[in-house]
Protein backbone atom coordinates (compact mmCIF):
# COMPACT_ATOMS: atom_id res chain seq x y z
CA UNK A 1 0.00 0.00 0.00
CA UNK A 2 1.25 3.23 -0.52
CA UNK A 3 0.36 6.30 1.14
CA UNK A 4 0.78 10.24 0.57
CA UNK A 5 -0.71 10.17 -2.99
CA UNK A 6 -3.15 12.91 -3.27
CA UNK A 7 -3.95 12.54 -6.82
CA UNK A 8 -6.68 9.81 -6.64
CA UNK A 9 -5.88 9.07 -10.23
CA UNK A 10 -2.16 8.59 -10.33
CA UNK A 11 -1.46 4.91 -8.95
CA UNK A 12 2.33 4.18 -7.87
CA UNK A 13 4.66 1.75 -9.23
CA UNK A 14 8.13 0.33 -8.46
CA UNK A 15 10.11 0.34 -11.98
CA UNK A 16 11.38 -3.27 -12.58
CA UNK A 17 14.98 -3.79 -11.81
CA UNK A 18 15.04 0.23 -10.41
CA UNK A 19 12.86 -0.54 -7.25
CA UNK A 20 11.85 3.24 -7.97
CA UNK A 21 8.40 4.49 -7.70
CA UNK A 22 6.52 5.90 -10.50
CA UNK A 23 3.04 6.99 -11.99
CA UNK A 24 0.93 5.25 -13.90
CA UNK A 25 -2.74 6.09 -15.05
CA UNK A 26 -5.65 4.96 -12.50
CA UNK A 27 -5.87 1.10 -12.53
CA UNK A 28 -2.49 0.54 -14.22
CA UNK A 29 -0.88 -0.01 -10.40
CA UNK A 30 2.25 -2.26 -10.84
CA UNK A 31 4.74 -3.01 -8.14
CA UNK A 32 7.97 -4.94 -8.50
CA UNK A 33 10.54 -5.91 -5.96
CA UNK A 34 13.34 -3.31 -5.18
CA UNK A 35 16.70 -4.20 -7.38
CA UNK A 36 18.80 -4.52 -3.75
CA UNK A 37 18.18 -6.67 -0.79
CA UNK A 38 16.62 -5.35 1.93
CA UNK A 39 18.69 -4.20 5.21
CA UNK A 40 18.70 -7.00 7.68
CA UNK A 41 19.16 -4.81 10.88
CA UNK A 42 18.23 -1.38 11.24
CA UNK A 43 21.41 0.64 11.84
CA UNK A 44 21.93 2.96 14.56
CA UNK A 45 24.38 5.92 16.53
CA UNK A 46 24.33 5.60 20.41
CA UNK A 47 26.51 8.14 22.41
CA UNK A 48 27.40 8.38 25.71
CA UNK A 49 28.30 11.97 27.23
CA UNK A 50 30.83 12.00 30.40
CA UNK A 51 32.28 15.27 32.09
CA UNK A 52 36.09 15.56 33.12
CA UNK A 53 38.25 18.31 34.58
CA UNK A 54 42.31 18.29 33.47
CA UNK A 55 44.67 20.59 33.06
CA UNK A 56 47.31 21.10 29.61
CA UNK A 57 50.00 22.96 28.52
CA UNK A 58 50.50 23.45 24.92
CA UNK A 59 54.41 23.42 24.54
CA UNK A 60 56.11 22.01 21.38
CA UNK A 61 59.82 20.72 22.54
CA UNK A 62 61.12 21.01 19.02
CA UNK A 63 60.19 24.90 18.98
CA UNK A 64 62.04 27.85 21.04
CA UNK A 65 59.88 29.43 23.53
CA UNK A 66 58.95 32.46 21.47
CA UNK A 67 57.61 30.24 18.74
CA UNK A 68 55.68 28.29 21.49
CA UNK A 69 54.36 31.60 22.68
CA UNK A 70 53.44 32.51 18.81
CA UNK A 71 51.70 29.33 18.21
CA UNK A 72 50.23 28.40 21.22
CA UNK A 73 49.09 31.96 22.83
CA UNK A 74 48.13 32.11 26.54
CA UNK A 75 47.63 28.05 26.19
CA UNK A 76 51.41 27.58 26.20
CA UNK A 77 51.75 29.22 30.07
CA UNK A 78 54.52 27.04 31.70
CA UNK A 79 51.97 25.89 34.41
CA UNK A 80 49.26 25.03 32.05
CA UNK A 81 45.64 25.83 32.68
CA UNK A 82 42.45 23.42 32.88
CA UNK A 83 39.60 23.49 31.53
CA UNK A 84 36.36 21.52 32.76
CA UNK A 85 36.14 18.70 29.55
CA UNK A 86 32.72 16.54 28.21
CA UNK A 87 33.90 14.03 25.47
CA UNK A 88 30.97 12.30 24.07
CA UNK A 89 31.58 8.96 22.53
CA UNK A 90 29.33 7.38 19.42
CA UNK A 91 29.57 3.90 18.50
CA UNK A 92 27.42 2.80 15.68
CA UNK A 93 26.34 -0.91 14.08
CA UNK A 94 23.28 -2.90 13.20
CA UNK A 95 20.32 -3.22 15.85
CA UNK A 96 20.82 -6.72 17.35
CA UNK A 97 17.81 -8.95 18.34
CA UNK A 98 18.14 -7.40 21.77
CA UNK A 99 16.98 -4.29 20.22
CA UNK A 100 20.54 -2.79 21.32
CA UNK A 101 23.24 -1.70 18.67
CA UNK A 102 25.22 -2.04 22.31
CA UNK A 103 24.51 -2.01 26.26
CA UNK A 104 24.23 2.04 26.84
CA UNK A 105 25.71 0.88 30.41
CA UNK A 106 28.49 -0.75 29.03
CA UNK A 107 29.15 2.30 26.94
CA UNK A 108 29.34 4.06 30.08
CA UNK A 109 31.75 1.92 31.67
CA UNK A 110 33.90 2.31 29.14
CA UNK A 111 34.26 5.38 28.40
CA UNK A 112 34.29 6.36 32.55
CA UNK A 113 37.39 3.38 32.99
CA UNK A 114 39.58 3.87 29.62
CA UNK A 115 38.78 7.60 28.95
CA UNK A 116 37.69 9.52 31.96
CA UNK A 117 39.19 7.80 34.91
CA UNK A 118 42.65 8.56 33.18
CA UNK A 119 42.60 11.94 32.92
CA UNK A 120 40.14 13.67 35.36
CA UNK A 121 41.96 16.37 37.66
CA UNK A 122 45.39 15.26 36.44
CA UNK A 123 47.81 17.31 33.98
CA UNK A 124 47.70 15.76 30.73
CA UNK A 125 50.83 15.90 29.79
CA UNK A 126 52.75 14.70 32.68
CA UNK A 127 49.44 12.03 34.10
CA UNK A 128 48.14 9.91 31.43
CA UNK A 129 49.53 7.30 29.98
CA UNK A 130 47.12 7.53 26.64
CA UNK A 131 49.02 10.90 25.96
CA UNK A 132 52.57 10.13 26.48
CA UNK A 133 54.66 11.96 24.05
CA UNK A 134 50.87 13.79 22.84
CA UNK A 135 51.09 17.80 22.85
CA UNK A 136 47.36 17.53 24.08
CA UNK A 137 46.03 20.28 22.03
CA UNK A 138 41.43 19.80 21.58
CA UNK A 139 42.56 17.81 18.08
CA UNK A 140 44.71 15.12 19.78
CA UNK A 141 42.97 14.08 22.97
CA UNK A 142 40.39 12.77 20.89
CA UNK A 143 42.24 11.02 18.11
CA UNK A 144 44.87 9.37 21.24
CA UNK A 145 41.40 8.57 23.22
CA UNK A 146 40.19 6.56 20.47
CA UNK A 147 43.14 4.16 21.21
CA UNK A 148 42.14 3.57 24.83
CA UNK A 149 38.66 2.89 23.81
CA UNK A 150 38.42 0.91 20.63
CA UNK A 151 39.73 -2.07 21.61
CA UNK A 152 37.31 -2.10 24.11
CA UNK A 153 34.64 -2.06 21.86
CA UNK A 154 35.13 -4.66 19.44
CA UNK A 155 34.15 -7.31 21.32
CA UNK A 156 30.71 -5.90 20.83
CA UNK A 157 29.85 -7.62 17.35
CA UNK A 158 28.98 -5.08 14.43
CA UNK A 159 29.76 -2.28 16.54
CA UNK A 160 32.15 0.18 15.79
CA UNK A 161 33.62 3.62 16.76
CA UNK A 162 32.45 6.34 15.02
CA UNK A 163 33.11 9.17 16.51
CA UNK A 164 34.54 10.63 19.75
CA UNK A 165 33.88 14.61 20.13
CA UNK A 166 35.79 16.90 23.38
CA UNK A 167 34.53 19.69 24.09
CA UNK A 168 37.15 22.09 25.73
CA UNK A 169 34.81 24.86 26.14
CA UNK A 170 31.03 25.33 25.46
CA UNK A 171 32.28 27.42 22.01
CA UNK A 172 34.85 24.60 20.71
CA UNK A 173 34.72 21.11 20.52
CA UNK A 174 36.67 18.74 17.86
CA UNK A 175 34.96 15.77 16.33
CA UNK A 176 37.74 12.48 15.56
CA UNK A 177 36.18 10.15 13.23
CA UNK A 178 39.16 7.25 12.77
CA UNK A 179 41.79 7.51 10.94
CA UNK A 180 39.61 6.34 7.52
CA UNK A 181 36.89 8.76 8.05
CA UNK A 182 36.43 10.55 4.30
CA UNK A 183 37.74 13.58 4.41
CA UNK A 184 37.04 16.43 2.22
CA UNK A 185 39.89 17.93 0.53
CA UNK A 186 40.25 21.96 0.79
CA UNK A 187 38.61 23.67 -1.97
Amino acid sequence: MFVGLSAPSATARRHPGRGSIGLDAPGDARVSAPASPPMTRPYCEITHVQEFAASHRLHDTRLSDEENRRLYGICNSPNGHGHNWVVEVTVSGGVDRSGMVMDLNRLMSIVREKLVAPVDHLHMNHDVPFLEGVIPTAAAVPRASSGATEPSLREFEGCRLHRIRVRESRHNYVDYMGPTASRRSPT
